[in-house]
């Protein structure tokens, strides 16, 4: 008979803990049990949790039932503007998960958490390329970090494993995500179709040509499964990306003749000036196409995932694939079929 995991999927309604959950509850070898800081869970039919891991008894609480979990991955996250702010609330949610299983008598195996580029210095300006999973750590402050020395620390005195995800920027469908690219662009696409404006790509000429990855959420969902029963990914940490190298300046006329506009150029434009007034226009869309998630919660435009001066992203992969996961996807052709899925969902019109 086959081992029946059981799953605690964290931070449930963002772009990473979304997709895990879909893709957990269609497979019959994994219970799922999610939990998020919103009142109700992000679909029907889902074993939801609702707690703010900020409150240790809150948290002890509400997981008080969870002693049957054998698997936690962890994609709870709060931003912060102070980076060392950013690590205590970060450090402390992850730690307040780990003492509410322990407690509820847990015998957690495995912890899969989830990191990016930032742990290569992409924000720190021109990084590494391609960058490395040995490669050395770069300056803070950076919770990454933190959270995953707690887990080392943790797991050699608790008995679990920790697997290192390290995603590029994520495609793919979730709410309250501190960067969504998907949902950034498919609003922009529509405010712009509704108002007969040309899709100019708002992050400027060097954004536009400089060469990134992008990494779906499915495939990264996938690869969370996959990493989070592989006996040789304990405590090794993968960059996981699509497989492709992506330039805006490529995909955009595409994007453009999705939302039947024309393409325009490359301009810097500030994004959350520029959507400041269109909430009445998205509720008049919002009415006439029967959409089902309003305006303020589709997008945080203060991080679209859109900047000016970006610098060329290029993580290695061949790690994850040399230790067996070969998944890959066209990120061009994926971001119009996740505009589609959108659609579908009565997300945008």
């Amino acid at each position: 008979m086959t081992e029946r995991h059981h799953a605690l999927v964290t931070g449930a309604h963002g772009i990473v803990g979304f997709n895990l959950a879909e893709e957990l509850r269609e497979r019959p070898d994994w219970k799922l049990t999610a939990l998020g800081r919103r009142p109700g869970p992000p679909f029907e039919g889902l074993d939801y949790i609702s707690v703010d891991l900020q409150d240790p008894g809150a948290t002890r609480e509400a997981m008080s039932g969870c002693g049957d979990v054998t698997h936690l991955f962890f994609a709870a996250f709060q931003f912060a503007a102070d980076p060392y702010e950013e690590i205590r609330v970060n450090v402390a949610i992850l730690e307040n998960t780990l003492d509410a299983l322990s407690g509820a008598g847990a015998d957690l195996r495995r912890v899969v958490i989830y990191q990016g580029s930032k742990a290569y210095g992409a924000l720190l300006g021109a990084m590494r390329s391609p960058a490395r999973e040995s490669d050395p750590r770069v300056p803070g402050p950076l919770f990454y970090y933190d959270q995953e020395d707690l887990l080392y620390r943790r797991g050699a005195k608790d008995g679990f494993a920790t697997t290192v995800l390290r995603p590029d920027f994520i495609a793919g469908i979730g709410f309250g995500s501190y960067v969504n690219l998907v949902h950034t662009v498919a609003v922009y696409g529509t405010v712009c179709q509704a108002l007969g404006l040309p899709l100019y790509f708002p992050a400027g000429p060097v954004t536009f040509d400089a060469l990134i990855q992008l990494t779906d959420s499915r495939l990264l969902a996938r690869g969370s499964v996959w990493a989070a029963l592989e006996s040789h990914s304990e405590n090794v940490i993968y960059n996981i990306t699509n497989g492709d190298l992506f330039r805006w300046s490529d995909v955009w006329p595409r994007i453009a003749g999705y939302f039947r506009v024309e393409p325009g150029h490359p301009v810097l434009l500030d994004l959350e000036l520029f959507m400041r007034d269109k909430r009445p226009l998205w509720d008049e869309l919002e009415r006439k196409h029967d959409l089902v998630v309003n305006f303020d919660d589709l997008v945080g435009w203060q991080h679209t995932g859109l900047s000016p001066g970006m610098p060329e992203i290029h993580t290695s992969t061949i790690k994850i694939r040399q230790a067996g996961f070969h998944d890959c996807l066209d990120s061009s052709d994926r971001m119009l079929e996740l505009f589609d899925e959108m659609r579908r969902r009565r997300y945008i019109p």
